[in-house]
């Protein structure tokens, strides 16, 4: 191998280190974009979590609260078709008024 043949050979791997250096570099970029984007992805995620926990928290106490307006619906229902809803004649026919059915539902009113 002459010499001109070495630096031509010289030249090409010079020229190849110089394509990959492009390369890792661009790829550095790109890698430094994905992190940032990555980052910026998990802090919305975890917002987006907190505002999801919040939504479920207030479903759950509209839940709760339309079950509870329900079930005193119920025992005013049954209370005014003559039936005790007290816990001493719960479900027996009742001929006048109940101090203590009246106390329930007026304590669910609240």
């Amino acid at each position: 191998m002459d010499s001109q043949e070495l630096y031509e050979q010289l030249e090409v791997v010079e020229k190849s280190s110089a394509l990959i250096g492009v390369t890792i570099q661009n790829m550095k970029d790109t890698i430094h974009k994905l992190i940032d984007e990555n980052s910026s992805l998990k802090i919305e995620n975890a917002h987006l979590r907190e505002k999801l926990d919040a939504l479920e928290l207030v479903d759950k106490e509209l839940d709760t609260k339309h079950a509870q307006k329900y079930g005193l619906s119920n025992l005013e229902h049954l209370y005014d078709s003559g039936v005790h809803i007290c816990h001493n004649f719960y479900g027996i026919q009742r001929d006048e008024v109940c101090l203590l059915c009246e106390s329930l539902l007026s304590q669910g009113e609240d």
